[in-house]
């Protein structure tokens, strides 16, 4: 007498002969074809930007005229009203989180074993650092005019941060 065989390859047990039956009928139906996974992870990451594009548009453009009075398309050529903010309170929060990323790729390299996983958190981590350092520093330094906005060392270096 030959077994019948479950769905996954193995040997129904012979003291229950409806098992195969059951199995069969819990197993899930498949529901078309399967969708790769990079097309779905795609859809969302478009909506995704989408909604934030739209989020920035209606913040910024849309509602009222203090969007639009603060956030000026400006293309790299600052004037006179352009408005650089060279406080404590900023370029201090970027210092701090410029240190707080230097210590977590720190700790991630001392308390986690070697893996890709790991050698890419702490680069993300220390690039992140290197930007938002940056940025506290030109806060810092700035000296408060818009002259100083337009020149081509500052376009470069603020390009590092927002990188």
């Amino acid at each position: 007498m030959t077994l019948p065989a479950w769905p996954n390859g193995m040997i129904q047990q012979a003291s229950c002969p409806s098992a195969t039956t059951a199995a069969r009928r819990a197993l899930p139906k498949p529901r078309g074809r399967a969708r790769p996974r990079w097309l779905v992870g795609g859809a969302t990451l478009i909506c995704l930007l989408v909604a934030a594009l739209t989020k920035c548009w209606l913040l910024t453009v849309r509602f009222g005229l203090a969007g639009r009075l603060t956030y000026v398309w400006a293309a790299w050529h600052y004037d006179a009203r352009a408005r650089f903010d060279n406080t404590w309170p900023t370029w201090s929060t970027d210092y701090m989180v410029a240190a707080l990323c230097l210590a977590q790729a720190w700790r991630l390299r001392r308390g986690c074993a070697p893996s890709d996983v790991r050698r890419r958190a702490e680069a993300l981590l220390v690039l992140y650092a290197v930007a938002t350092g940056m940025g506290g520093l030109m806060h810092q330094l700035h000296d408060g005019t818009h002259e100083a906005l337009n020149r081509p060392a500052f376009r470069a270096l603020w390009t590092v941060v927002v990188s």
